[in-house]
């Protein structure tokens, strides 16, 4: 195994996808399409956990409200994940 990949020997896409639901099913099914979306999840968990860890501390009704952004606009990157939270992109707008 490359030693770029050895630090996530430990975990497994069952772990992540987990850890993601404890947010909500909106973090769960970002974690089970970053995982899917490569020809080995191994290569999403990078991606996974860089979400994942970004989003300790933070409420998970706003996690939930990221994660259903990036899901409709099919992004998958722990940037875009930073990005939307910062700018709070993730508030619904409101109908008059």
């Amino acid at each position: 195994m490359a030693s770029t990949h050895r630090a996530y020997a430990e975990w497994t896409p069952s772990r992540l996808i987990n850890w993601g639901k404890s947010f909500g099913i909106n973090t769960q099914v970002l974690m089970e399409t970053i995982l899917t979306e490569k020809p080995h999840p191994e290569i999403g968990f990078r991606s996974c956990l860089g979400i994942l860890n970004t989003a300790k501390g933070v409420k998970p009704e706003i996690v939930e409200a990221v994660s259903r952004k990036m899901l409709r606009l099919n992004v998958y990157r722990v940037s875009s994940f930073k990005s939307i939270l910062k700018n709070k992109t993730y508030r619904e707008k409101k109908s008059p």
